[in-house]
Protein backbone atom coordinates (compact mmCIF):
# COMPACT_ATOMS: atom_id res chain seq x y z
CA UNK A 1 0.00 0.00 0.00
CA UNK A 2 2.94 2.52 0.77
CA UNK A 3 4.64 1.87 -2.33
CA UNK A 4 1.38 2.69 -4.03
CA UNK A 5 0.83 5.69 -2.22
CA UNK A 6 4.51 6.62 -2.58
CA UNK A 7 4.30 5.90 -6.70
CA UNK A 8 1.22 8.41 -6.91
CA UNK A 9 2.69 10.93 -5.18
CA UNK A 10 5.46 10.36 -7.47
CA UNK A 11 3.36 10.73 -10.51
CA UNK A 12 1.90 13.77 -9.27
CA UNK A 13 5.33 15.38 -8.71
CA UNK A 14 6.20 14.48 -11.89
CA UNK A 15 2.90 16.06 -13.61
CA UNK A 16 2.89 19.14 -11.38
CA UNK A 17 6.34 19.58 -12.48
CA UNK A 18 5.97 18.91 -15.87
CA UNK A 19 3.21 20.51 -16.79
CA UNK A 20 4.13 23.57 -14.78
CA UNK A 21 7.10 23.64 -17.53
CA UNK A 22 4.87 22.51 -20.22
CA UNK A 23 3.10 25.67 -19.99
CA UNK A 24 5.46 27.79 -18.76
CA UNK A 25 5.44 30.98 -20.71
CA UNK A 26 8.38 30.65 -22.89
CA UNK A 27 10.32 34.64 -24.08
CA UNK A 28 13.90 32.35 -25.53
CA UNK A 29 13.96 28.57 -26.57
CA UNK A 30 15.60 28.04 -23.23
CA UNK A 31 14.11 30.21 -20.24
CA UNK A 32 11.53 32.64 -18.99
CA UNK A 33 12.25 36.63 -19.54
CA UNK A 34 10.26 38.35 -16.28
CA UNK A 35 10.65 41.52 -18.69
CA UNK A 36 9.16 40.00 -21.42
CA UNK A 37 6.49 38.78 -19.76
CA UNK A 38 4.16 36.36 -21.35
CA UNK A 39 4.41 38.72 -24.42
CA UNK A 40 0.72 38.34 -25.08
CA UNK A 41 -1.38 40.95 -27.17
CA UNK A 42 -2.81 43.92 -25.11
CA UNK A 43 -4.51 47.11 -25.43
CA UNK A 44 -3.04 49.96 -25.53
CA UNK A 45 -2.72 54.04 -26.74
CA UNK A 46 -1.37 54.91 -30.18
CA UNK A 47 -0.23 58.33 -30.82
CA UNK A 48 0.83 59.58 -34.21
CA UNK A 49 0.63 62.65 -36.49
CA UNK A 50 -1.98 62.33 -39.53
CA UNK A 51 -0.87 64.05 -42.94
CA UNK A 52 -1.63 67.30 -42.53
CA UNK A 53 -2.31 67.54 -39.26
CA UNK A 54 0.18 69.46 -36.52
CA UNK A 55 -1.48 68.13 -33.87
CA UNK A 56 -1.21 64.65 -32.59
CA UNK A 57 -3.88 61.85 -32.26
CA UNK A 58 -4.64 59.21 -30.32
CA UNK A 59 -6.68 55.92 -30.79
CA UNK A 60 -7.05 52.68 -29.07
CA UNK A 61 -4.93 49.47 -30.91
CA UNK A 62 -4.62 46.06 -29.92
CA UNK A 63 -0.32 45.51 -30.02
CA UNK A 64 0.03 41.99 -31.41
CA UNK A 65 3.38 40.02 -30.92
CA UNK A 66 3.81 37.51 -33.86
CA UNK A 67 6.51 35.07 -33.88
CA UNK A 68 8.96 35.32 -36.72
CA UNK A 69 11.38 31.83 -35.94
CA UNK A 70 13.17 30.60 -33.16
CA UNK A 71 17.45 30.35 -32.86
CA UNK A 72 18.08 27.90 -30.17
CA UNK A 73 18.92 31.00 -27.81
CA UNK A 74 15.88 32.97 -28.19
CA UNK A 75 12.74 33.85 -30.25
CA UNK A 76 12.81 36.58 -33.13
CA UNK A 77 9.37 38.95 -32.87
CA UNK A 78 7.43 41.06 -34.60
CA UNK A 79 5.56 43.63 -32.84
CA UNK A 80 2.62 45.24 -34.74
CA UNK A 81 -0.40 46.90 -34.48
CA UNK A 82 -3.81 44.69 -35.43
CA UNK A 83 -5.60 47.70 -36.70
CA UNK A 84 -2.84 48.40 -39.47
CA UNK A 85 -4.89 46.10 -41.70
CA UNK A 86 -7.82 48.30 -41.60
CA UNK A 87 -6.97 52.02 -40.69
CA UNK A 88 -5.13 54.19 -43.15
CA UNK A 89 -1.44 54.69 -41.03
CA UNK A 90 0.32 57.63 -42.50
CA UNK A 91 3.91 56.08 -44.16
CA UNK A 92 6.00 56.80 -41.95
CA UNK A 93 4.10 54.78 -39.14
CA UNK A 94 3.53 51.97 -41.92
CA UNK A 95 7.95 52.23 -42.48
CA UNK A 96 8.62 52.24 -38.80
CA UNK A 97 6.55 49.16 -37.77
CA UNK A 98 6.40 46.09 -37.20
CA UNK A 99 9.17 46.43 -34.75
CA UNK A 100 11.17 43.19 -34.67
CA UNK A 101 12.05 42.05 -31.03
CA UNK A 102 14.57 39.04 -29.97
CA UNK A 103 13.90 38.03 -26.62
CA UNK A 104 16.75 35.92 -25.00
CA UNK A 105 16.01 34.24 -21.23
CA UNK A 106 18.16 37.75 -20.01
CA UNK A 107 17.46 39.97 -22.58
CA UNK A 108 15.52 41.81 -25.33
CA UNK A 109 17.36 42.98 -28.64
CA UNK A 110 16.07 45.80 -30.87
CA UNK A 111 16.71 44.36 -34.56
CA UNK A 112 16.91 46.42 -37.29
CA UNK A 113 16.44 44.48 -40.35
CA UNK A 114 17.33 47.54 -42.59
CA UNK A 115 17.24 45.54 -46.46
CA UNK A 116 15.71 42.38 -45.03
CA UNK A 117 11.92 41.47 -45.37
CA UNK A 118 10.37 38.87 -42.77
CA UNK A 119 10.37 36.58 -44.68
CA UNK A 120 14.23 36.94 -45.65
CA UNK A 121 14.95 36.84 -41.54
CA UNK A 122 12.53 33.44 -41.90
CA UNK A 123 15.68 31.96 -43.65
CA UNK A 124 18.51 32.63 -41.43
CA UNK A 125 20.01 29.82 -40.07
CA UNK A 126 20.98 30.83 -36.50
CA UNK A 127 21.59 33.22 -33.93
CA UNK A 128 25.04 33.35 -34.71
CA UNK A 129 24.25 34.96 -38.38
CA UNK A 130 21.71 37.02 -36.67
CA UNK A 131 24.41 38.92 -35.01
CA UNK A 132 26.58 38.84 -37.50
CA UNK A 133 24.42 39.42 -40.98
CA UNK A 134 25.72 42.94 -42.10
CA UNK A 135 22.76 44.13 -43.19
CA UNK A 136 20.77 43.31 -39.69
CA UNK A 137 21.65 45.76 -36.76
CA UNK A 138 21.34 44.85 -33.56
CA UNK A 139 20.88 47.18 -29.60
CA UNK A 140 20.31 45.73 -26.10
CA UNK A 141 17.29 47.74 -24.97
CA UNK A 142 16.12 45.52 -22.03
CA UNK A 143 18.42 43.78 -19.34
CA UNK A 144 18.87 43.18 -15.87
CA UNK A 145 22.29 45.56 -15.57
CA UNK A 146 22.51 48.83 -16.61
CA UNK A 147 24.03 50.04 -19.43
CA UNK A 148 25.58 53.33 -20.71
CA UNK A 149 26.91 54.17 -23.92
CA UNK A 150 27.66 58.41 -24.23
CA UNK A 151 29.50 60.78 -26.24
CA UNK A 152 31.37 63.28 -24.24
CA UNK A 153 29.77 66.82 -23.32
CA UNK A 154 29.92 69.35 -26.25
CA UNK A 155 30.50 66.34 -28.78
CA UNK A 156 27.71 64.62 -30.52
CA UNK A 157 26.91 61.57 -31.55
CA UNK A 158 24.85 58.33 -30.64
CA UNK A 159 23.90 58.06 -26.82
CA UNK A 160 22.13 55.04 -25.42
CA UNK A 161 21.29 54.27 -21.94
CA UNK A 162 19.77 51.28 -20.05
CA UNK A 163 18.05 52.52 -16.75
CA UNK A 164 16.63 50.47 -13.78
CA UNK A 165 14.13 51.14 -11.29
CA UNK A 166 12.67 48.91 -9.45
CA UNK A 167 10.58 46.53 -11.62
CA UNK A 168 10.57 48.92 -14.35
CA UNK A 169 13.45 48.68 -16.88
CA UNK A 170 14.08 51.83 -19.30
CA UNK A 171 16.07 51.87 -23.34
CA UNK A 172 16.59 55.04 -24.07
CA UNK A 173 19.14 55.69 -27.94
CA UNK A 174 19.00 59.08 -29.82
CA UNK A 175 21.49 60.63 -32.09
CA UNK A 176 22.26 64.29 -29.72
CA UNK A 177 24.86 67.40 -30.46
CA UNK A 178 26.78 68.65 -28.90
CA UNK A 179 23.99 70.32 -26.64
CA UNK A 180 22.39 66.98 -25.98
CA UNK A 181 19.88 67.68 -28.29
CA UNK A 182 18.51 64.91 -30.67
CA UNK A 183 19.45 65.49 -33.99
CA UNK A 184 18.36 62.50 -36.10
CA UNK A 185 16.57 58.86 -35.13
CA UNK A 186 15.79 58.42 -31.70
CA UNK A 187 13.64 55.49 -29.77
CA UNK A 188 12.36 53.90 -26.25
CA UNK A 189 11.71 51.24 -24.62
CA UNK A 190 9.79 50.71 -20.76
CA UNK A 191 9.42 47.16 -19.73
CA UNK A 192 7.76 46.02 -16.42
CA UNK A 193 8.73 43.18 -14.75
CA UNK A 194 6.52 40.30 -15.20
CA UNK A 195 4.28 42.64 -17.35
CA UNK A 196 6.39 42.93 -20.68
CA UNK A 197 5.92 46.21 -22.93
CA UNK A 198 4.25 48.97 -21.51
CA UNK A 199 5.58 51.87 -23.31
CA UNK A 200 7.82 52.91 -26.77
CA UNK A 201 8.49 56.14 -28.72
CA UNK A 202 9.83 56.85 -31.55
CA UNK A 203 10.39 59.58 -34.22
CA UNK A 204 13.40 61.97 -35.25
CA UNK A 205 14.48 65.27 -34.14
CA UNK A 206 12.65 66.82 -31.52
CA UNK A 207 9.37 65.05 -32.17
CA UNK A 208 8.91 64.82 -35.82
CA UNK A 209 7.76 61.64 -37.06
CA UNK A 210 6.39 60.87 -33.36
CA UNK A 211 4.90 57.07 -32.45
CA UNK A 212 4.17 56.04 -29.36
CA UNK A 213 2.38 53.06 -27.52
CA UNK A 214 1.54 53.43 -24.46
CA UNK A 215 -0.04 49.64 -22.16
CA UNK A 216 -3.13 50.50 -21.01
CA UNK A 217 -4.03 49.30 -17.03
CA UNK A 218 -6.39 46.17 -17.16
CA UNK A 219 -6.76 46.69 -20.49
CA UNK A 220 -9.32 49.29 -20.44
CA UNK A 221 -9.43 53.02 -21.99
CA UNK A 222 -11.01 55.39 -20.79
CA UNK A 223 -11.89 58.61 -22.78
CA UNK A 224 -11.94 56.86 -26.34
CA UNK A 225 -12.24 57.89 -29.97
CA UNK A 226 -15.99 56.46 -29.09
CA UNK A 227 -16.90 59.92 -27.10
CA UNK A 228 -14.91 62.29 -29.16
CA UNK A 229 -12.05 62.94 -26.78
CA UNK A 230 -8.17 62.33 -26.73
CA UNK A 231 -7.27 59.66 -24.24
CA UNK A 232 -4.24 61.87 -23.19
CA UNK A 233 -6.15 65.14 -22.36
CA UNK A 234 -6.49 63.81 -19.08
CA UNK A 235 -3.14 62.65 -18.07
CA UNK A 236 -1.58 65.97 -16.74
CA UNK A 237 1.48 66.55 -14.49
CA UNK A 238 0.75 69.17 -11.44
CA UNK A 239 3.25 71.17 -9.29
CA UNK A 240 3.32 74.06 -7.42
CA UNK A 241 5.66 76.96 -7.53
CA UNK A 242 6.94 79.28 -4.79
CA UNK A 243 3.59 80.78 -3.93
CA UNK A 244 2.17 77.72 -3.68
CA UNK A 245 -0.07 78.48 -7.21
CA UNK A 246 -0.42 75.13 -9.11
CA UNK A 247 0.39 74.77 -13.05
CA UNK A 248 -1.29 71.57 -14.77
CA UNK A 249 0.21 70.49 -18.14
CA UNK A 250 -0.67 67.62 -19.83
CA UNK A 251 1.64 64.92 -20.08
CA UNK A 252 1.08 65.08 -24.11
CA UNK A 253 4.06 67.99 -23.92
CA UNK A 254 6.46 65.98 -22.17
CA UNK A 255 9.41 64.46 -24.39
CA UNK A 256 10.87 61.07 -23.89
CA UNK A 257 13.19 62.55 -21.02
CA UNK A 258 9.98 63.42 -19.10
CA UNK A 259 11.70 67.25 -19.92
CA UNK A 260 9.07 69.72 -21.01
CA UNK A 261 12.28 72.43 -22.52
CA UNK A 262 10.85 76.19 -23.07
CA UNK A 263 8.02 75.30 -25.00
CA UNK A 264 5.90 77.78 -22.13
CA UNK A 265 2.70 79.78 -23.27
CA UNK A 266 3.34 83.62 -21.78
CA UNK A 267 0.74 82.47 -19.17
CA UNK A 268 2.62 79.68 -18.13
CA UNK A 269 6.19 81.79 -18.14
CA UNK A 270 4.57 84.19 -15.99
CA UNK A 271 3.31 82.22 -13.69
CA UNK A 272 6.60 80.68 -13.08
CA UNK A 273 8.49 83.71 -12.72
CA UNK A 274 6.13 86.22 -10.85
CA UNK A 275 6.68 84.06 -7.40
CA UNK A 276 10.30 85.06 -7.54
CA UNK A 277 9.36 88.83 -8.26
CA UNK A 278 11.86 90.44 -6.21
CA UNK A 279 16.11 90.46 -6.06
CA UNK A 280 17.71 87.56 -4.63
CA UNK A 281 21.18 87.47 -3.43
CA UNK A 282 23.59 84.22 -3.25
CA UNK A 283 23.84 83.57 0.15
CA UNK A 284 25.84 80.01 1.14
CA UNK A 285 28.36 77.50 -0.97
CA UNK A 286 25.68 73.94 -1.36
CA UNK A 287 27.93 71.75 -3.11
CA UNK A 288 29.11 70.94 -6.86
CA UNK A 289 27.58 69.36 -9.28
CA UNK A 290 28.20 65.43 -10.23
CA UNK A 291 29.94 65.02 -13.34
CA UNK A 292 28.35 64.61 -17.19
CA UNK A 293 29.37 60.87 -17.87
CA UNK A 294 30.00 60.03 -13.94
CA UNK A 295 28.47 56.41 -14.49
CA UNK A 296 31.10 55.40 -16.75
CA UNK A 297 34.05 55.45 -14.56
CA UNK A 298 31.84 53.86 -11.44
CA UNK A 299 33.22 51.03 -9.64
CA UNK A 300 31.08 48.52 -11.55
CA UNK A 301 31.97 49.59 -14.83
CA UNK A 302 34.88 48.58 -17.55
CA UNK A 303 36.61 51.98 -17.76
CA UNK A 304 40.33 52.01 -17.78
CA UNK A 305 41.60 52.19 -13.77
CA UNK A 306 44.13 54.86 -15.41
CA UNK A 307 41.27 56.68 -17.25
CA UNK A 308 38.96 56.55 -13.89
CA UNK A 309 41.43 57.73 -11.11
CA UNK A 310 42.36 60.81 -13.65
CA UNK A 311 38.55 61.44 -13.76
CA UNK A 312 38.14 61.42 -10.08
CA UNK A 313 40.83 63.35 -9.31
CA UNK A 314 39.76 65.97 -11.68
CA UNK A 315 36.18 65.82 -10.69
CA UNK A 316 37.95 66.14 -6.43
CA UNK A 317 39.96 68.92 -6.99
CA UNK A 318 37.23 70.69 -8.87
CA UNK A 319 35.09 70.29 -5.84
CA UNK A 320 38.03 71.47 -3.75
CA UNK A 321 38.54 74.71 -5.88
CA UNK A 322 34.85 75.38 -5.42
CA UNK A 323 34.65 74.96 -1.58
CA UNK A 324 37.88 76.97 -0.99
CA UNK A 325 36.68 80.13 -3.06
CA UNK A 326 34.66 82.80 -1.80
CA UNK A 327 30.57 83.18 -2.76
CA UNK A 328 30.40 85.06 -5.59
CA UNK A 329 27.99 88.22 -5.40
CA UNK A 330 25.20 87.79 -7.60
CA UNK A 331 22.23 89.10 -7.51
CA UNK A 332 19.39 88.27 -9.76
CA UNK A 333 16.09 90.56 -10.22
CA UNK A 334 13.03 89.84 -11.01
CA UNK A 335 10.53 92.74 -11.94
CA UNK A 336 7.45 93.16 -13.76
CA UNK A 337 7.73 94.88 -17.23
CA UNK A 338 5.79 97.99 -16.70
CA UNK A 339 4.68 98.34 -20.92
CA UNK A 340 2.88 94.43 -20.55
CA UNK A 341 0.60 93.76 -17.99
CA UNK A 342 2.18 90.61 -16.60
CA UNK A 343 4.96 90.43 -18.43
CA UNK A 344 8.66 89.85 -16.24
CA UNK A 345 12.55 90.88 -16.94
CA UNK A 346 15.36 89.18 -15.35
CA UNK A 347 18.61 90.88 -14.79
CA UNK A 348 21.65 89.30 -13.51
CA UNK A 349 23.99 91.37 -11.91
CA UNK A 350 22.28 94.29 -13.95
CA UNK A 351 22.27 92.86 -17.38
CA UNK A 352 19.12 91.70 -18.56
CA UNK A 353 19.33 88.54 -19.65
CA UNK A 354 17.42 86.69 -22.32
CA UNK A 355 16.16 82.78 -20.19
CA UNK A 356 14.49 80.11 -20.77
CA UNK A 357 12.40 77.41 -18.82
CA UNK A 358 13.08 73.57 -18.15
CA UNK A 359 10.67 71.74 -16.47
CA UNK A 360 12.13 68.04 -15.16
CA UNK A 361 9.02 65.88 -13.93
CA UNK A 362 11.22 63.40 -12.08
CA UNK A 363 15.18 62.81 -10.38
CA UNK A 364 16.04 59.90 -13.03
CA UNK A 365 15.18 61.74 -15.97
CA UNK A 366 18.58 64.07 -14.52
CA UNK A 367 20.60 60.99 -13.26
CA UNK A 368 21.65 60.14 -17.29
CA UNK A 369 23.68 62.09 -18.81
CA UNK A 370 24.24 64.21 -16.25
CA UNK A 371 23.96 68.32 -18.23
CA UNK A 372 26.27 70.69 -16.40
CA UNK A 373 23.49 73.10 -16.33
CA UNK A 374 20.38 71.69 -16.10
CA UNK A 375 21.02 69.17 -13.31
CA UNK A 376 20.64 69.17 -9.36
CA UNK A 377 22.52 66.04 -8.24
CA UNK A 378 25.56 66.76 -5.88
CA UNK A 379 27.18 64.95 -3.37
CA UNK A 380 26.05 67.46 -0.60
CA UNK A 381 22.43 68.04 -1.04
CA UNK A 382 19.41 66.46 -2.21
CA UNK A 383 16.23 68.45 -3.49
CA UNK A 384 12.74 67.30 -4.43
CA UNK A 385 11.19 67.35 -7.67
CA UNK A 386 9.54 68.39 -10.20
CA UNK A 387 12.63 70.96 -10.53
CA UNK A 388 12.02 73.82 -12.53
CA UNK A 389 15.85 75.32 -14.15
CA UNK A 390 15.53 78.96 -15.62
CA UNK A 391 18.37 79.38 -17.89
CA UNK A 392 20.20 82.42 -18.21
CA UNK A 393 23.32 84.97 -18.21
CA UNK A 394 25.40 86.52 -15.54
CA UNK A 395 27.43 89.81 -16.42
CA UNK A 396 31.39 90.44 -14.82
CA UNK A 397 33.43 92.44 -15.83
CA UNK A 398 36.34 91.11 -16.90
CA UNK A 399 39.25 93.87 -17.28
CA UNK A 400 37.89 96.62 -19.56
CA UNK A 401 35.23 93.88 -21.01
CA UNK A 402 32.50 92.78 -19.91
CA UNK A 403 32.16 88.57 -19.42
CA UNK A 404 28.55 86.28 -19.40
CA UNK A 405 28.41 83.21 -17.87
CA UNK A 406 25.48 81.16 -18.11
CA UNK A 407 23.94 80.62 -15.00
CA UNK A 408 20.39 78.45 -13.99
CA UNK A 409 18.04 79.43 -11.09
CA UNK A 410 16.83 76.65 -9.70
CA UNK A 411 13.27 75.70 -8.05
CA UNK A 412 12.28 72.88 -6.43
CA UNK A 413 9.33 70.98 -5.43
CA UNK A 414 10.76 71.61 -1.84
CA UNK A 415 10.82 75.24 -1.83
CA UNK A 416 14.48 75.67 -2.54
CA UNK A 417 15.90 78.19 -4.65
CA UNK A 418 19.29 77.76 -6.15
CA UNK A 419 22.01 79.21 -8.35
CA UNK A 420 24.21 76.74 -10.26
CA UNK A 421 27.59 78.47 -12.38
CA UNK A 422 30.23 76.75 -13.34
CA UNK A 423 29.58 73.35 -11.62
CA UNK A 424 28.61 75.19 -8.43
CA UNK A 425 25.82 75.59 -6.49
CA UNK A 426 24.32 78.54 -3.97
CA UNK A 427 21.42 79.13 -2.22
CA UNK A 428 19.77 82.30 -3.12
CA UNK A 429 17.80 84.39 -0.61
CA UNK A 430 15.37 87.36 -0.94
CA UNK A 431 16.67 90.44 -0.17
Amino acid sequence: MKKHIALGICVLIFLIIGGCSFIMPQSGENGYNHFWGNGDSFRGVFTYYKDGEESPVTEEVTVNFSKVKGYGEGILYAMTLEEMSEKQFPDYVLERLPVYLYVQEDKIYRIFLAVLSEEDAKEIEGEAQLFSDERIGTMVVCQEQEKEETVEESERGEIHTILRERDICKSNFANVNEYGNRTGYWENFSWEKDTGLVGYRSGYREGADLIEISRCDGGEISGTEKDGKNVSENENITFRVLDGKEISVSRDRLRDTERINNRWSLEETDAMIAPLKGTWTTDTYMGYALPYNLRKFEPDTYADEEARETFFGEYHEAVRAAEESPVPDISVEVQPVEEYEDGYTIRVNGYESPFSIILSTERINDEYPIYSDTTTLSESFFVEYPVVYIKLFAKFKDGESDRYNPATVIVSADGQVLLLMEGAFYSLERR
